[in-house]
């Protein structure tokens, strides 16, 4: 019985080592590059005496991540989208449509970790967007505050989601000489391709 005690207790440990050796590293929070896309969806509402509509927002999100430690790191990158913010005005008593054409974005984040691999990640951003409203251009400024999720699907690609808030400065005569503010709450789902 003793020799028994003694060969179950070997082959333990030997099992107990092979599954150590074989196991995946702890620490998967792997900094560089990243190309991905972010589809957002919510609804947009304009200063003044306004009803929200629709709003939706495509977008090409490139970046890099700078890994601190384990827990921590720091993401930087740039979002170039498109999409459309639908309201009513009731001051001008119409049913508005903006067309954003083309919206660049510089973010900056600071990610902690989730647990089991995935972040959180807190964003701010700034840019500019270019927009039509009744065959009128403007270009206005466009601030991001959000917050996703972002989780390892496999070794190289991470999903995402999460939700921002957007307000975009556009001048068009027929909304308001001054300037209009739009304040643009989404949801957003994404994936991204670590290189």
């Amino acid at each position: 019985m003793k020799y028994f005690r003694v060969i179950v207790g070997s082959l333990s440990i030997l099992t107990s080592a092979s599954a150590l050796a074989q196991s995946e590293p702890v620490d998967k929070n792997v900094g560089g590059p990243y190309v991905g896309g972010l589809f957002q969806i919510g609804q947009a509402s304009s200063s003044g005496a306004s009803s929200p509509g629709p709003a939706w927002l495509g977008s090409l999100d490139l970046g890099v991540g700078l890994k601190r430690d384990t827990w921590n790191r720091i993401e930087l990158g740039v979002e170039l989208g498109k999409g459309s913010l639908s309201f009513e005005n009731k001051d001008k008593n119409i049913d508005a449509t903006v067309s954003l054409d083309l919206s660049a974005v510089a973010k900056a984040g600071y990610g902690y970790s989730l647990g089991d691999h995935a972040f959180g990640v807190f964003r701010v951003g700034v840019g500019i967007a270019q927009a039509s409203f009744k065959g009128a251009h403007d270009t206005g400024l466009v601030t991001l505050v959000g917050w996703d999720a972002v989780f390892p699907a496999t070794d190289t690609i991470d999903v995402s989601a999460g939700f921002s808030w957007r307000s975009l400065q556009l001048k068009f005569a027929d909304l308001g000489d001054h300037g209009v503010q739009y304040n643009v709450p989404t949801l957003a789902l994404g994936a991204r391709v670590r290189l």
